[in-house]
């Protein structure tokens, strides 16, 4: 059995120089062992000059493989060290794509809470003149346009709450199969007759722990992008699957080891640039011509993703369409669970609309003057006696000097100093009886959080109404009876 000359572990690109300088070390080697006693005895007196001659080039072929091995690591460690860097200049443009996707989140989350403040004096106020007017009153329309306006905004500033991930979600073990198919019909009506819309599922449910409407919210997101894609026409295709991604893919996507629900949504479309996908799911930042796109329906997808423990990945070229893809934690099929389940409790505890709230003690805290002024005149028609504090520490105050029981509190969860969750602990020390509504702009903490899915009823979410006020006002003053 031949074999070859057994080499070192060179690189590939430089085994061929190798070999050679290899075997021409060997040939002189060989030669000056054997061609030196022949040399002694046909001409003596050169024997030493071709020993010589034979050792130099043994040598001399030995450095040359040295050299060449010495180049090629040199030349390995440069390409090692290229793919390196920029491995690491992607992990650092990754770095700032998540610092900025933050920053943005923040800011959007700041933005929303001034202006639920203000949507709640706005709204709040617009219906309650109109409520005061009747159909042939001249104004009335002018009213129902504002409010209606208004709630336009409201519904956009959810929206901002989204991308900022402080939406409150209620997640359950949803069957994303189950929720794609009973999507169908709705995104058929979306995208037109002119696009054909296919889904695909796998026989077995696969179980996420998700909130289902915010689920039906990224499929319509996705959707409508996609239908915007393919004015001419096209192919839409929605795939739910269940997946378990080996531990390079799921390092690569920054998943746990485990088994996932994946959710794909793939078009036909005009595709995406590397510009465009470089800022996909940044705030406001659209593809969409004029003033048709808000850029917030991937930034809102992102966010929701996120929040339900995610990933969301894209895979797009100009001319040929986009694929994404949603990546979930899979979970075990509960035995009995309703989709709709938890969502239903604040409305499983109707109130009386008979119920008076006529000489309560009302302390209302809020940082924003015009949200206790609003508040307030909300209140008054109803006969409650109101007390007003613009802090936490204002509101102690306030309680110490009154004579009498506060009844219920109306506290904003999130206030400079002592916030609302700290100041109705230390207020209940005085008052047992107190029952406390929080009212607030946006998901800002974990107690809020806790607060919304124990006691979704002491939760009052920005912007309200006069009506939703009372009617969780009366609530309260009833189970305190």
């Amino acid at each position: 059995m031949r074999r070859s000359l057994a080499l070192p572990r060179f690189p590939v690109e430089a085994r061929a120089d190798a070999r050679r300088a290899y075997a021409v070390a060997w040939v002189c080697l060989l030669a000056a062992l054997l061609g030196g006693p022949l040399a002694a005895t046909l001409q003596p007196a050169r024997a030493r000059s071709w020993l010589l001659a034979a050792a130099s080039l043994a040598a001399a072929s030995f450095l040359m493989m040295a050299v060449t091995l010495r180049d090629s690591f040199r030349r390995r460690k440069l390409q090692e060290d290229k793919r390196a860097g920029e491995a690491w200049s992607k992990l650092e443009a990754q770095l700032r794509q998540a610092q900025k996707l933050e920053s943005l989140s923040r800011m959007a989350g700041r933005m929303a809470h001034d202006f639920n403040n203000l949507l709640t004096v706005i709204n709040g106020y617009s219906a309650l003149l109109l409520s005061r007017t009747q159909a042939s009153d001249p104004i009335h329309a002018d009213l129902q346009a504002i409010c209606e306006a208004g709630g336009k905004a409201a519904g956009l500033v959810q929206r901002m709450v989204v991308v900022s991930g402080r939406q409150l979600a209620q997640p359950l073990a949803v069957d994303l199969n189950a929720v794609v198919s009973g999507c169908r019909a709705m995104l058929e009506r979306l995208v037109g007759a002119d696009v054909e819309l296919t889904t695909a599922h796998e026989p077995a449910p696969g179980y996420a722990m998700a909130d289902p409407s915010q689920i039906r919210q990224v499929l319509t997101n996705l959707v409508l992008n996609a239908r915007d894609a393919m004015p001419g026409g096209g192919k839409l295709r929605i795939e739910a699957t269940n997946v378990d991604p080996d531990e390079g893919f799921a390092r690569e996507l920054g998943l746990h080891a485990g088994g996932y629900v994946r959710l794909a949504v793939s078009d036909t479309g005009t595709g995406l640039s590397e510009d465009a996908m470089a800022h996909l799911f940044e705030s406001f930042f659209t593809t969409k011509q004029g003033a048709s796109g808000a850029g917030l329906g991937l930034a809102e997808v992102y966010g929701i993703v996120k929040q339900n423990g995610g990933r969301i990945t894209v895979s797009s070229a100009a001319g040929r369409g986009s694929t994404f893809e949603i990546y979930l934690p899979r979970v075990a099929a509960p035995d009995a669970l309703s989709e709709t389940g938890a969502a239903d409790t604040v409305d499983a505890k109707k109130t009386d609309a008979g119920l008076e709230i006529g000489g309560q003690t009302v302390l209302i805290v809020d940082d924003e003057a015009s949200v206790r002024r609003f508040i307030r005149q909300a209140l008054a028609p109803y006969g409650c006696v109101i007390l007003g504090a613009g802090s936490g520490e204002e509101a102690l105050g306030v309680a110490a000097v009154h004579d009498g029981k506060i009844d219920i509190a109306i506290v904003d969860f999130v206030m400079p100093g002592l916030n609302g969750l700290d100041l109705a602990l230390q207020l209940e020390r005085n008052h047992p009886a107190l029952k406390t509504l929080y009212v607030s702009s946006a998901i800002e903490s974990i107690g809020m959080v806790s607060m919304l899915r124990h006691a979704p009823e002491r939760v009052l979410l920005k912007p309200f109404t006069a009506e939703q006020l009372v009617e969780r006002v009366k609530a309260l003053a009833r189970d305190s009876d």
